[in-house]
C-alpha cells in the first residue's frame, strides 16, 4: 500500500472516529466531548486505535464513564477501529478555549473561552446548567 492511500485510510478512520465520539456527551455539561475540546488525538497503531482524550478537571468524577462511553461509541461504531483504548491525558491541561466555538456561545462564553458577563440591558443568563458549569470553570481557570 502507498504511502499516500495509507494516510488516506488513517484520515478516513480519524473522522470516523471523531464523528463517533461526537455522540458522547460529558454529562456535567450536556456536550459532547468532540464540541468540548477534550479529544487530543486519534491514532491508528498496530495493535488498534489508541484515543488519548482528557476531562475538564482532574477533579471531575466521571472521567471513567466518559472514557469508557467513548471505547464502547467507537467500538461499535466503528468496527474498523477495533480495539479501541482510550488513554486519560492531562497535558496540556484542558481549558475553555479548547472548545469549539459554537460550543463557546451555547455555555454563553465569549470568543477566547473567557465567561460573557450578562448584560445589564436585559440580555438573558445562559441556562443554569450551563451557569455551574461557568461558575466551576472561572474557580479553575481564573
Amino acid at each position: 500500500m502507498s504511502d499516500r492511500l495509507r494516510e488516506e485510510k488513517a484520515s478516513e478512520l480519524e473522522d470516523s472516529v471523531r464523528e463517533a465520539l461526537s455522540k458522547v456527551v460529558d454529562p456535567e455539561v450536556g456536550m459532547n466531548v468532540v464540541e468540548l475540546g477534550l479529544v487530543y488525538g486519534i491514532e491508528r497503531t498496530p495493535d488498534g486505535t489508541l484515543i488519548r482524550m482528557t476531562v475538564t478537571s482532574p477533579l471531575c468524577p466521571l472521567h471513567r464513564y466518559v472514557t469508557e462511553e467513548a471505547q464502547r461509541v467507537v467500538s461499535d461504531d466503528v468496527p474498523e477501529a477495533r480495539p479501541v483504548r482510550v488513554e486519560l491525558v492531562w497535558e496540556p491541561p484542558w481549558n475553555p478555549s479548547m472548545m469549539s466555538e459554537s460550543a463557546r456561545e451555547r455555555l454563553g462564553w465569549g470568543r477566547l473561552g473567557a465567561a460573557r458577563e450578562v448584560d445589564p440591558e436585559g440580555s438573558k443568563p445562559p441556562p443554569a446548567k450551563a451557569r455551574r458549569s461557568l461558575l466551576r470553570w472561572k474557580a479553575i481557570f481564573p
